[in-house]
């Protein structure tokens, strides 16, 4: 169990996933759905996380070996989900840290697949970047939520969360209004031997503003290159008293208080069982070998 004195995480389950670099997890009703960062399926699967089905997010792209190469992947990272005129649709991200290839947005609804559509976020990333004056290579979208009407996504580099008002980001994807501009927020994390973590995933507590975020700490000087995997971090973000220059509370991912070296790339609340408590589930990227589905007990003040 990792704990402090507002945050509590014990580890329940770890089982093996046949899906390469897991990268995103969310959860509609009794299915789970996860993404990988090579892969081109958004994943379906049941509660025992058996692999039940899979939708294909770039329709009539061929890859033999089912993974793309890692110089054209569209790098989908950030997975959202939200219900629009009755019906539930996920949102796939492509992190941006490659253009044009990963500036790209996928809307699945997994219940009416002919509404399957791709975007490109070209224009949206450019505004985006400008606004927080990053450079092309500090762009790393890794994580999304949307809650109400507001959608939030979290850039690795430099510990960014990005708000947008959900509805400006859907006229301007279906070209109805203007690229709008986003609130910005800089958060700081802990580290592990002098290097920061990073945002790598994002999911909602259900009936409370607030956001549950992981972080990973990878020794790599880049968006593009993997490395020596030190640990990862769970912890909570308040939405009704962001400012900038946060720092939230967060705990390391570590069982019997030894640190887990493990790359946690995206969490989900799967039951909220009581006020302060929730069941979640956690997806590591492996880099290229098999990935992991976690499930955990969080408790928070």
């Amino acid at each position: 169990m990792s704990e402090s004195a507002k945050i509590k995480c014990t580890i329940l389950g770890r089982e093996i996933l046949d899906i390469p670099s897991a990268s995103g997890v969310s959860v509609i009703g009794s299915t789970i759905y996860v993404i990988g960062d090579n892969s081109p399926w958004l994943y379906k699967l049941n509660s025992e996380y058996a692999i039940t089905g899979k939708i294909q997010l770039n329709p009539g792209i061929d890859l033999p070996d089912g993974i793309y190469a890692k110089k054209d992947k569209p790098d989908f990272e950030a997975l959202a989900t939200v219900k629009t005129e009755g019906t539930w649709k996920l949102l796939a991200f492509g992190s941006g840290s490659k253009s044009p290839q990963r500036d790209v947005l996928a809307v699945v609804a997994p219940e009416d697949l002919p509404k399957l559509k791709s975007y490109s976020l070209i224009g949206f990333y450019d505004q985006l970047k400008a606004s927080a004056k990053l450079t092309d290579a500090e762009l790393n979208i890794e994580a999304a939520e949307i809650i109400g009407d507001r959608l939030f996504l979290f850039n690795r580099r430099k510990n960014l969360l990005f708000e947008y008002k959900l509805s400006e980001f859907f006229n301007y994807l279906n070209k109805k209004g203007e690229n709008p501009f986003p609130k910005i927020y800089k958060f700081s994390l802990p580290d592990i031997s002098g290097i920061e973590a990073g945002f790598t995933g994002a999911g909602q507590l259900h009936g409370d503003q607030k956001i549950i975020f992981t972080a990973t700490v990878e020794d790599t000087p880049n968006n593009i290159d993997d490395g020596e995997v030190l640990g990862s971090f769970i912890g909570v973000i308040s939405l009704t008293d962001l400012q900038d220059h946060n720092r939230p509370d967060c705990i390391p991912i570590a069982v019997d208080s030894e640190l887990l070296k493990i790359k946690v790339e995206s969490v989900t609340m799967l039951d909220q069982t009581k006020t302060g408590e929730a069941e979640i589930l956690m997806v590591t990227d492996s880099d290229g070998g098999l990935s992991e589905i976690i499930n955990a007990r969080l408790k928070w003040e």
